[in-house]
């Protein structure tokens, strides 16, 4: 008897920490890039922005629901608006014209942005700034692709990533 529990005690030890813990999280980034402007589309878990307002508020529980997204939509913007850094080289990072978020029927809440390419660049470096600020393991998937959807990066990103190098397609006449 004592044998079997010690077997049992030492498989469950060895077991991998993944399976023992919770799914750390997932989102992603669709990047659509043209030669006057990148797209990009953020998908996250309700979750992950509930706890990045939380850090930002200092609020001990935020709830999104279709109920309270329209009061919590400012804090939402404000994080989008700092979830990616687009820079060319190292220049003065660019900002958004446009941003939109929503909380959609899969209670994923997702984040548009439209940022201006700046003219005469050829390339933008790209940063996930807030996955440093998501729950240690979170990954986050990139994909860049140009405007007609050819996929130019697919890439799995975590929080100690380098940013990206991504190309701007020349203006066509």
């Amino acid at each position: 008897m004592k044998k079997n529990v010690f077997l049992i005690l030492i498989t469950i030890a060895c077991l991998p920490a993944t399976v023992l813990g919770h799914d750390p999280g997932f989102s992603s980034i669709i990047l659509t890039v043209g030669p006057q402007q990148v797209d990009a589309s953020i998908s996250l878990d309700h979750s992950d922005i509930e706890g990045l307002i939380a850090n930002k508020t200092d609020e001990a529980v935020v709830e999104i629901s279709n109920e309270t997204f329209k009061d919590l939509r400012p804090e939402i913007e404000a994080i989008a608006l700092e979830a990616l850094l687009l820079r060319p080289g190292q220049g003065e990072p660019i900002q958004p014209e446009l941003v939109e978020v929503k909380l959609n029927a899969d209670d994923k809440v997702e984040l548009q942005l439209r940022y201006p390419v700046p003219s005469g660049q050829t390339s933008l470096s790209v940063h996930s700034q807030f996955l440093a600020s998501l729950p240690f393991g979170h990954r986050q998937l990139m994909q860049v692709q140009q405007e007609k959807g050819e996929v130019l990066i697919k890439r799995i990103l975590s929080a100690r990533d380098e940013p990206l190098e991504i190309s701007i397609p020349v203006k066509s006449r």
